[in-house]
């Protein structure tokens, strides 16, 4: 199935009212590791600012890219089933998901499945993404989500579509953003110790 008829179903089946997590998580069926991540990551390439969003996504990231690693169904606590999730923010992720992914799934393709199905292409994903999600928690100025979501976005369709050249891409593409991410936490650490040093002197 496509990218964008994945995102077509969610909406049409999930998208008339108000929904639950477990309602989600059934209608992602087997390949719900990958959407999932894919989802929780398209806000941060779309205008919904909501603040705080991105360190409960980036936790939520590494917790469903953790059970994709071990092999095992996503658990959620009974009570994070039963919370109901806004249609209407949804509606937004699943139309732009589906618009986005017309313009690229044609490029996708199953190529070189047994290095992305193996051991050492499981543990590359796995580190390479879980530190995007790290990344993407940190309380950083607004902008600097995308890289870091557009990683794991890159990681989980290579996944999604068993395509070598995409978990290829998504390795430079990580390594160009940690890079850049390591320059903007240095500029901002060195921005704020001046402040830092004064509060310490305050104390003291």
């Amino acid at each position: 199935m496509l990218l964008s008829q994945h995102f077509k179903i969610l909406k049409d089946d999930l998208c008339h009212k108000d929904f639950t997590a477990n309602e989600l998580l059934e209608k992602l069926g087997e390949k719900s590791h990958c959407l999932a991540a894919i989802i929780l990551s398209l806000p941060f390439l779309l205008p919904i600012p909501i603040p705080g969003l991105s360190t409960v996504t980036g936790l939520m990231i590494s917790w469903v890219l953790f059970y994709w690693f071990i092999k095992k169904k996503i658990w959620v606590p009974k009570k994070w089933r039963t919370e109901t999730l806004p249609a209407k923010v949804f509606l937004k992720v699943f139309e732009k998901g589906e618009i986005y992914s017309k313009k690229f799934e044609f490029l996708f393709k199953a190529r070189g499945l047994f290095l992305v199905h193996s051991f050492l292409g499981r543990v590359l994903v796995f580190l390479f993404t879980v530190i995007s999600a790290l990344f993407l928690a940190l309380p950083l100025p607004p902008g600097t989500n995308f890289p870091p979501a557009i990683t794991i976005i890159i990681f989980a369709l290579s996944i999604l579509f068993e395509d070598i050249w995409l978990l290829i891409f998504g390795i430079l593409v990580f390594g160009f953003n940690a890079a850049l991410m390591f320059v903007l936490v240095n500029f901002m650490w060195a921005e704020s110790l001046p402040y830092i040093e004064s509060f310490l002197r305050w104390l003291s």
